[in-house]
């Protein structure tokens, strides 16, 4: 399903052509910055692969959204919006060359959109006090620091949930 189409950028639902690109974002992004991720370990082809596959099969279900961002035809991020049982929660991935190009604020509030429209209720996203990065952008579209918890029960580390206000 096309979202919008602005000059060279795209947002439509993720599809299973996606995988490829978006494994390469990931591990990227893994690379450099390991706690901007879910992963606790550095993640295997095989688990993206099905990671992925699934989301496809699952996007734009019941419970969760997910978009991609193409420039030129080719996935540069990926927006996904997971409807829990207190709020929808948002995440959100750009090719580290792709960004601040307005692309990840463009896909935010296109899953922002679609969010309010479908699931009606609070939107937030969990981010790592480590990912200054995720944090500022998310500040910038809106979202303010509501509660700090440990990250998988590690004390040293610490995840911040952020409401959109």
């Amino acid at each position: 399903m096309l979202i919008f189409t602005m000059n060279n950028f795209t947002i439509r639902t993720i599809a299973m052509p996606d995988i490829a690109d978006l494994t390469e974002i990931i591990l990227e992004t893994y690379a450099a910055t390991p706690y901007a991720t879910t992963f606790n370990k550095k993640p295997e082809l095989m688990q993206l692969n099905l990671l992925l596959s699934t989301k496809v099969s699952l996007a734009n279900s019941n419970h969760i959204i997910d978009l991609v961002g193409l420039e030129n035809g080719v996935v540069v991020g990926e927006c996904e919006a997971v409807l829990n049982e207190n709020c929808v929660v948002i995440g959100i991935i750009i090719k580290s060359s792709c960004r601040k190009k307005g692309y990840g604020t463009m896909l935010l509030k296109a899953c922002i959109d679609l969010s309010k429209k479908l699931f009606n209720c609070k939107i937030c996203a969990m981010i790592s006090e480590k990912n200054i990065a995720g944090i500022s952008f998310f500040k910038k579209n809106g979202f303010v620091v509501k509660n700090s918890s440990s990250k998988n029960g590690n004390s040293s580390e610490k995840v911040l949930e952020m409401t959109l206000s």
